[in-house]
């Protein structure tokens, strides 16, 4: 398993860039979206979410948005400028391949934490 305790810098930063590439080379990190891959099985590969790019139904990713014509995906994240994308609901975007525009929806999540056993 990579660790980044392995990329630390002589000035105690961490080579980001090189750990996540080295995740991606065992196949721990997904190389398309560099989200953890639980059980890794080859290096180089995709993590659950990006293998459904290409399936006809509902694309669900937690970076990406798959636009329904082209299939090109857009990194929300880099892509949307502003900061209405992170509230609960649908947005529109202009496919940056076709320049189709498609509405997506972001789903928020949430879990809750109790205290452990005997503290209240």
């Amino acid at each position: 398993m990579i660790s980044f305790k392995d990329f630390v810098q002589e000035d105690g930063g961490i080579n980001w860039d090189a750990y996540n590439e080295a995740g991606k080379n065992a196949g721990e990190r997904c190389v398309k979206c560099n989200g953890v891959i639980t059980y890794p099985k080859a290096p180089r590969s995709l993590c659950v979410m990006c293998k459904s790019i290409d399936d006809d139904a509902e694309f669900n990713h937690d970076v990406f948005v798959r636009c329904p014509e082209c299939r090109a995906t857009q990194n929300v994240n880099s892509d949307c400028d502003d900061g209405e994308i992170y509230e609960s609901g649908y947005h529109t975007i202009d496919c940056s391949e076709c320049e189709t525009e498609f509405d997506f929806e972001t789903r928020i999540s949430f879990s809750f934490a109790s205290p452990k056993m005997g503290e209240k």
